[in-house]
């Protein structure tokens, strides 16, 4: 999901996977650096985070996307290293380099150890290499010990869906605000797991209701999950022709997986432009 912006897809993971990242997320979109000044107010802290969560549509697509999205990694990487701040790259992630992403995620969490965006990325890291049971050991333990050092539900939500503990990832969903976007798919992919497609359709409703084609991307995986090809492979079209952000998750998104062989999913990746 995303607004048409003058610069590339940025995402806080979640994940996901949704949350993409997702959704990443896993939950979720999406190729970044993420940066915390010291002396940012929590009011650009919060706007910034959600920016990054609902990823954004990138023009001049004759580029690709993914390379706006390295363009932007280049310009902030000097300023990152010089000022110390805390920076998430999830270019790995999305080129399927998790091993460097989690390096990445480990040398994040060294420089900040206060910060919960530090374990927030660590967790996302670990959810993109698919690693779903270390991240949901994590997130918990961190939660136990300093409870003010993970605060992302969604994310966890989304962790907990991975391992099968639905009922516990609603729960975590239930913590996020009732028309958020995050929330709302990382529901309707936990009921579609549970095979109550009904209120798969009541969450997917409600997301059109509020979101309209600009959550093309969630709704296919959503529709993936539920087993219906023809409606994930018809929102992935509608992604790509809104240019929607969280497209670029879409070669390690893990709500993809039963759509990933299929030709027209293909036909996207090469549309995509991702680099070799």
């Amino acid at each position: 999901m995303g607004e048409e912006v003058a610069r590339p897809a940025v995402r806080h993971r979640a994940g996901g996977a949704v949350v993409g990242q997702g959704m990443g997320g896993c939950l979720h979109l999406e190729i970044l650096v993420v940066e915390r000044g010291n002396d940012a107010s929590r009011e650009e802290r919060e706007r910034e985070e959600d920016e990054h969560r609902r990823g954004q549509r990138v023009p001049g697509h004759e580029r690709g996307l993914v390379r706006c999205a390295q363009e932007r990694q280049s310009s902030h990487q000097d300023e990152t290293e010089r000022d110390g701040t805390g920076a998430r790259i999830d270019a790995h992630d999305t080129q399927g380099d998790q091993d460097e992403s989690l390096r990445s995620a480990d040398k994040v969490l060294d420089l900040n150890p206060l910060d919960p965006d530090s374990y927030a990325n660590k967790v996302g890291a670990l959810l993109d290499a698919r690693r779903y049971t270390e991240a949901v050991a994590f997130a918990e333990e961190t939660k136990r010990k300093s409870p003010d050092l993970f605060t992302d539900p969604l994310l966890l939500g989304i962790c907990l869906v991975m391992v099968g503990r639905l009922k516990d990832a609603q729960e975590q969903f239930a913590k996020g605000k009732p028309e958020q976007w995050e929330r709302l798919a990382g529901e309707a992919i936990a009921f579609a797991r549970a095979g109550d497609k009904a209120a798969v359709e009541q969450k997917v409703q409600r997301m059109q209701q509020i979101f309209g084609d600009a959550a093309s991307y969630q709704y296919s995986e959503i529709f993936a999950q539920t087993g219906d090809r023809q409606r994930a492979l018809a929102a992935l079209d509608s992604a790509w022709a809104i240019r929607d952000g969280g497209l670029i998750n879409i070669r390690v998104d893990p709500f993809l997986d039963p759509i990933r062989n299929e030709p027209r999913f293909q036909a996207i990746v090469k549309r995509m432009n991702f680099p070799a």
